[in-house]
C-alpha cells in the first residue's frame, strides 16, 4: 500500500472513466458538489465516502494519509455519530496480475 494519496486529477479521471463527473456524482448521491470537490484536496469525510463508494475502493486506498492502519479516519471533524462503516456499492471483481 502506498503512503502518498492519489493525485486529485487521477481520482477525477477514474470517476470520468466510470462514466461520471464530479457534478454528476453529486446529483447521483444528493451530496453537495462542493463537498465532493473539497474532498479531493482536503479531508472531508462525506465527500471521501461518496467518491470511494463510487470507485468501489476503501477511502484509505485513495487517501492513506487521512486514515489509520485500521481504516478509521484521522479527520479532526469526523465525529463518531457521523461515521458509518465503508460499504462498497458493488462487490469488486478480483484482479488478476
Amino acid at each position: 500500500m502506498r503512503n502518498e494519496p492519489l493525485h486529485p486529477e487521477d481520482i477525477k479521471c477514474a470517476i470520468y472513466k466510470r462514466g461520471q463527473t464530479l457534478e454528476g456524482l453529486a446529483r447521483l448521491t444528493g451530496v453537495n458538489s462542493v463537498n465532493i470537490r473539497k474532498a479531493l484536496r482536503a479531508p472531508l469525510f462525506i465527500g471521501e465516502q461518496v467518491i470511494a463508494q463510487f470507485l468501489n475502493v476503501h477511502p484509505k486506498e485513495l487517501w492513506p494519509n487521512r486514515y489509520d492502519k485500521n481504516g478509521n479516519p484521522l479527520h479532526p471533524h469526523a465525529s463518531a455519530n457521523h461515521l458509518k462503516p465503508f460499504k462498497p456499492l458493488c462487490k469488486a471483481k478480483e484482479r488478476s496480475m
